[in-house]
């Protein structure tokens, strides 16, 4: 089965986490939960959300950070504000937009919306590798996350992980020679062992059984499968 890109003309949209996984599941060709996507913190300035009566409706808005963490005057650069929306600002966020995939949403796979919609989403394999090479600098809670959203990912995934390794030859001639050899190396350096953030992961998981050792376990085959450290450059 073939995602292929789409011309930028197409909607995007962009979801943190369990939105995002909720997608992604629509595009592995299962039924979403409809418990993943109600997670929202209206706190945040560059989050966004409009409801009506029985319908939702959830942005965040990202864009690349360069550079410093700081500005010159010592300000923090978080947050960038363009035409009255502020956006996070993160890094590696140009990753999502490498060969996108495309779900259609519609009422009968739990988005009611009066027509069908086609979006653009993160394919998982950008997904994987951009949660990487952001995870030494993300605080505890975030890594905790963000495993559970890379061990979902993978599981998602699990009957077609050898698609997966083909979409990273595909994308891999637009990363850096060094962010090719931090991602190839995640499965030894960051699942090799049960550590605090892979303990933390497996707290914070609702509903299901999920020990730290079967999160490892399973990002490592995955990332191992996926992105193969026998493929490091030579």
């Amino acid at each position: 089965m073939r995602f292929p890109s789409l011309p930028h003309s197409r909607g995007w949209l962009s979801l943190s986490g369990r939105g995002w996984i909720r997608l992604l599941s629509l595009a592995a060709g299962r039924t979403a939960c409809t418990d993943c996507i109600r997670w929202r913190n209206n706190c945040d300035t560059n989050r966004w959300q409009r409801s009506t009566p029985g319908i939702e409706f959830y942005a965040e808005f990202v864009a690349p950070l360069a550079g410093s963490t700081v500005s010159r005057t010592g300000k923090p650069k978080a947050t960038h504000r363009v035409g009255g929306i502020s956006s996070q600002n993160l890094r590696y966020v140009e990753i999502l937009l490498a060969r996108p995939w495309s779900v259609t949403l519609f009422a009968n796979n739990g988005f009611p919306l009066a027509n069908e919609a086609e979006v653009q989403i993160a394919n998982p394999v950008s997904f994987l590798a951009q949660k990487i090479l952001i995870h030494g600098r993300r605080n505890r809670q975030d890594r905790a996350k963000d495993i559970l959203y890379m061990h979902d990912t993978i599981e998602t995934f699990a009957a077609r992980i050898d698609e997966l390794r083909t979409e990273w030859a595909n994308i891999r001639p637009e990363f850096h020679a060094n962010s090719v050899r931090t991602v190839q190396r995640a499965a030894s350096l960051v699942f090799g062992a049960v550590t605090d953030p892979i303990r933390a992961a497996s707290r914070i998981v609702q509903g299901r059984a999920l020990p730290p050792e079967a999160i490892r376990e399973t990002c490592s085959l995955g990332f191992t499968r996926v992105f193969g450290e026998r493929d490091r450059e030579k």
